[in-house]
C-alpha cells in the first residue's frame, strides 16, 4: 500500500516517501546476528555491532555517531579499578571487538573516539573529578599514524594548569576532525562545518 501512495508524484513527501522504502529494500540484506567478533554486552559494543553489519551490508554507510554516557565522575571516580576504569574498560573491548569484526574493510574505516569535555587534572573532596577544559582523541583505523601521542604535553603542575586545574588546550579538536574529512573523505571545505577555522595539519592520518 505504501508502495502505491508514493508510486507517482514528484512533490517533497512523495520523493522522501520513495527513498525511505528503498532504504528499507537495503536493510532487508543486513543480517542481523552473524558477526567475527564478540562484542561486550553495553549499549556502546552493541552500536559498534550494528555500524559493523550496516558496513558489511554495502547499504551507503558513510559516517555513524555513536555516544557513550556515564563519565560524568564527580564522585568515586576511581583509578586503576572502579567507576571510571569500568567505562574506559568498555569502550576499550567494544573497539577491539569491532576492529577483529571489520577485518579488512578498516582499511577503509576511520574510528574518531572524543569527549565533548574534560575533567580536572586533580581530585576533589568526594574522590572524584569536576569538569574541565583539555581531554584527548584517539583514532583508529585505516591510514592512521598510530602508536604515538600528538601534540604537545603541558604539565601537570599547578603553574603549566589554566586556572590552576584545567589541563591546558594544545590541539584544537575541529583541526583533527578537518584533517579525517580532508584525507580520509575526500572534504576539503572544512571551514564550511567550522565557521572561521583556518585547518592546520596534525599529521594523524
Amino acid at each position: 500500500m505504501l508502495r502505491l501512495a508514493y508510486a507517482d508524484g514528484n512533490d517533497e513527501a512523495q520523493r522522501a516517501g520513495r527513498d525511505t522504502l528503498k532504504v528499507l529494500d537495503a536493510l532487508k540484506k543486513v543480517e542481523t546476528s552473524a558477526t567475527g567478533s564478540t562484542y561486550p554486552t553495553s549499549e556502546l559494543g552493541e552500536g559498534l555491532r550494528q555500524v559493523s553489519l550496516l558496513a558489511k551490508a554495502g547499504v551507503g554507510l558513510e559516517i555513524a555517531t555513536l555516544d557513550k554516557g556515564g563519565f560524568d565522575t564527580h564522585v568515586a571516580q576511581g583509578a586503576g579499578t572502579g567507576w571510571l576504569a569500568g567505562l574506559l574498560d568498555d569502550v576499550a573491548k567494544s573497539l577491539v571487538a569491532f576492529e577483529r569484526d571489520m577485518g579488512e574493510r578498516m582499511k577503509r574505516t576511520t574510528v574518531v573516539v572524543m569527549t565533548e569535555f574534560g575533567r580536572r587534572a586533580y581530585e576533589n573532596t568526594p574522590l572524584g573529578t569536576d569538569h574541565g577544559r583539555g581531554s584527548a582523541m584517539f583514532l583508529l583505523g585505516g591510514s592512521v599514524k598510530g602508536g604515538k601521542v600528538y601534540g604537545e604535553w603541558p604539565g601537570l603542575e599547578k603553574h603549566q594548569l589554566e586556572d590552576e586545574g584545567d589541563l591546558r588546550v594544545t590541539t584544537d579538536y575541529r583541526h583533527v576532525l578537518a584533517e579525517v574529512l580532508e584525507r580520509r573523505m575526500a572534504f576539503p571545505r572544512s571551514e564550511e562545518l567550522f565557521e572561521g577555522l583556518r585547518p592546520q595539519s596534525v599529521g594523524l592520518v
